[in-house]
């Protein structure tokens, strides 16, 4: 629930940008924490 609309208000602030790999880098950005903490905890 909490990642879909994080993804949705990246999506909302990011209209008009004609580059997909602009969109994919800020999604990735805004779950770097948490793909740390999963990564960590998966060792």
């Amino acid at each position: 629930e909490g990642c879909h609309t994080k993804i949705k208000m990246i999506k909302r602030v990011s209209y008009g940008f004609k580059n997909i790999n602009n969109y994919i880098a800020k999604i990735t950005l805004a779950f770097l924490p948490l793909i740390w903490i999963l990564s960590y905890h998966t060792i």
